[in-house]
């Protein structure tokens, strides 16, 4: 089955912020890869007939995450706030559904409905984008995840 794009959306869960546990991420336009790569590490000896290699660690490498600037909205603030800060965790909900995760005596429980990808993440860099003769603003988010992330099929 194929999952459409549109309805995708990304959310912030920081249960260190009363109040505003569940943060969707402002008005996305486009949700780009993170293109995991491995590090080749060199093994070959004096006496090897060939090159001969292992595999590193896993990076997971930044990625674009496009919106529409809009200063009010409280998300873009909060957003704006964890910039260059420590990680986050981010869960990227797929568009089966639009149900959001919630969060209750201090557990965040992420709807079976729809398919989550759940990871950490440095908010690396926000640009609210460039000006140009009609447009919007439209802003880049780089998330740079560390470590894994967990992909759970809807149910």
């Amino acid at each position: 089955m194929a999952i459409k794009a549109q309805g995708t959306q990304l959310y912030i869960l920081d249960d260190t912020d009363t109040g505003n546990e569940v943060t969707e991420f402002p008005c996305l336009t486009t949700i780009g890869s993170s293109s995991p790569t491995r590090a080749k590490i060199d093994t070959t000896c004096l006496t090897s007939e060939g090159k001969e290699y292992v595999l590193g660690l896993v990076d997971f490498s930044s990625f674009p995450v496009g919106f529409i600037y809009d200063p009010q909205d409280a998300a873009y603030a909060k957003v704006r706030a964890l910039e260059g800060g420590d990680p986050v965790r981010v869960v990227m909900g797929l568009s089966e559904s639009q149900d959001p995760p919630t969060f209750a005596g201090g557990t965040f429980t992420l709807p079976t409905t729809r398919t989550w990808v759940d990871f950490n993440s440095l908010i690396e860099s926000v640009d609210r984008g460039e000006a140009t003769v009609d447009n919007v603003f439209n802003g880049t988010i780089t998330l740079a995840p560390t470590g894994g992330e967990t992909e759970t099929a809807a149910a």
